[in-house]
C-alpha cells in the first residue's frame, strides 16, 4: 500500500455571510490557490473529489456547478458526496494508496447562510418520532450536554471554559470567524438557547470552501518539502435514529479512534499526539472527544480541560485553530480540521503553529451528536 501525504491547503476566510459570491466562486478561488501553492498545473491533478449538500444550497445537483472550478472540467475522474468534505479526503486516499491515481484534489464548500439549519438538519432525523417533534442540532446536543454532565459530573463552567479556550486560540487564525479573548463569566453569562447550552456553547453559522491536495510517495516529496503523511484513519457511524443511542457516550468515536491508532502504531495518543483538531460542534462535545479519542479516563474530559493540557502549550494542543466554534461551515468542518491538522504538521500554521508538532491527529464528524466519524493520524518523516 503506497503512503499518501497532504501536500497544500488552502481556505476562505469563514463568514457569516457571503453574499458576494456564488458558491461556485468560492470553489474557483480555493481551488486556485491550492494548486498554486502545491505548484502544479491543473492537468497534473488525476482525480477530484467534492462535499456538499444540495439541501443546504437549495437545489439538486448543485456540485455541477462547482465541477469546472475544480478542475474536472473538460472531464476527468471526479465524484462528489453528498456529505461532509471529510468523507471526501477519505475517498480520495482510498483510490491514490490503491495505485489509481498519483495526486487528488479534495473540496467542500458551504453557505449555511441561505438556508435554516435547523429544518434543514431536521429532514435527516427520524421522520415518525424525531423530525415530528421538530427536533434539531441545537436541542438534540442540550439533550446530549446534560446526559453526559449527569453521567460525569461536568458543570456549565467547563462548557464556558471549551468555549473561551477556542475562540482564544482563534484569534491567531486568520481564517476564523468568531475570535475572541472573553472571561467563563462572559460566557456563561450570554443567552440560554437550549438548557444547558448557551449561546458560547454553540457554533456561528458560518460560509465558506476549503481545498486540500492529495499525492502519493514519489510525488509528494517533489511537491511539498515536509509532506504531511496519513499513517493512520479510519470511521465509524452510530445509529441516526437518536432514540436508539445513549446520548451520553461515544462509541462511535472510540472505534474510529482505535482503528487509526492501530493502523498508526499510537498505543497512547496523549504521549504520541503533538496537536489534535476535532470537531467539537458544541462546547460538551469536545469534553466527550477527549475521552472517546482516549485522552482521558471514562468520565474524566472535565479534569483533563482542567489540568490546562490541552491548552495550545500544554501537552496535547487541542484546536489551536479556535475549531468549530470559532468556525462552523457544516459540510466543510471536517476538511477544515484535517487542514489545520497538515498545516501544524508542514510547519505551516503561521501564528497558530504549535512548536515542534511531527504527528497530529484530525478528527471529522457528520449527523446529530457526534452520529458518524473519522479520525486521521498526520505524521512528519
Amino acid at each position: 500500500m503506497r503512503r499518501v501525504a497532504v501536500v497544500a491547503v488552502a481556505q476562505t476566510k469563514f463568514q457569516r455571510r457571503r453574499p458576494d459570491l456564488m458558491p461556485a466562486q468560492m470553489v474557483y478561488g480555493v481551488c486556485k490557490e491550492v494548486v498554486a501553492k502545491a505548484g502544479i498545473d491543473r492537468s497534473e491533478i488525476d482525480f477530484t473529489a467534492a462535499g456538499s449538500a444540495d439541501y443546504l444550497e437549495g437545489r439538486p445537483f448543485s456540485f455541477g456547478q462547482a465541477l469546472r472550478y475544480e478542475g474536472a472540467w473538460p472531464p476527468i475522474n471526479e465524484t462528489h458526496l453528498e456529505m461532509d468534505g471529510g468523507w471526501a479526503a477519505y475517498y480520495a486516499w482510498i483510490r491514490l494508496v490503491t495505485g489509481k491515481y498519483d495526486t487528488a484534489l479534495v473540496t467542500s464548500w458551504n453557505k449555511s447562510s441561505e438556508a435554516s439549519i435547523h429544518h434543514v438538519m431536521n429532514i435527516a432525523l427520524d421522520p415518525f418520532y424525531e423530525s415530528a417533534i421538530g427536533a434539531g442540532p441545537i436541542p438534540l446536543a442540550a439533550l446530549q450536554a446534560r446526559a453526559y454532565m449527569n453521567r460525569t459530573g461536568v458543570t456549565s463552567e467547563h462548557l464556558a471554559k471549551v468555549a473561551v479556550k477556542n475562540r482564544r486560540n482563534a484569534l491567531k487564525n486568520p481564517y476564523a470567524q468568531v475570535k475572541k479573548d472573553s472571561t467563563v463569566q462572559e460566557a456563561l453569562s450570554s443567552p440560554m438557547l437550549s438548557d444547558p447550552l448557551h449561546v458560547a456553547d454553540c457554533p456561528p453559522i458560518s460560509d465558506g470552501a476549503v481545498a486540500i491536495i492529495l499525492a502519493a510517495e514519489g510525488k509528494a516529496e517533489r511537491l511539498c518539502s515536509r509532506p504531511a503523511w496519513v499513517t493512520g484513519v479510519h470511521h465509524a457511524s452510530d445509529s441516526g435514529i437518536i432514540g436508539f443511542r445513549d446520548l451520553a457516550e461515544v462509541p462511535a468515536v472510540r472505534a474510529a479512534a482505535q482503528g487509526a491508532y492501530k493502523m498508526a502504531g499510537i498505543s497512547d495518543p496523549l504521549r504520541d499526539l503533538d496537536v489534535a483538531e476535532v470537531c467539537e460542534t458544541f462546547s460538551h462535545q469536545e469534553l466527550m472527544l477527549y475521552e472517546g479519542l482516549g485522552f482521558c479516563g471514562p468520565g474524566e474530559g472535565g479534569k483533563l480541560l482542567d489540568s490546562g493540557m490541552t491548552e495550545a502549550g500544554g501537552e496535547l494542543a487541542v484546536n489551536p485553530s479556535g475549531g468549530c466554534l470559532a468556525a462552523d461551515p457544516i459540510m466543510c468542518r471536517s476538511l477544515v480540521r484535517l487542514g489545520e491538522a497538515a498545516l501544524q504538521v508542514m510547519g505551516q500554521a503561521e501564528e497558530r503553529q504549535v512548536p515542534g508538532a511531527k504527528r497530529a491527529l484530525a478528527h471529522g464528524t457528520y449527523g446529530e451528536c457526534l452520529q458518524g466519524n473519522i479520525v486521521w493520524i498526520l505524521e512528519a518523516d
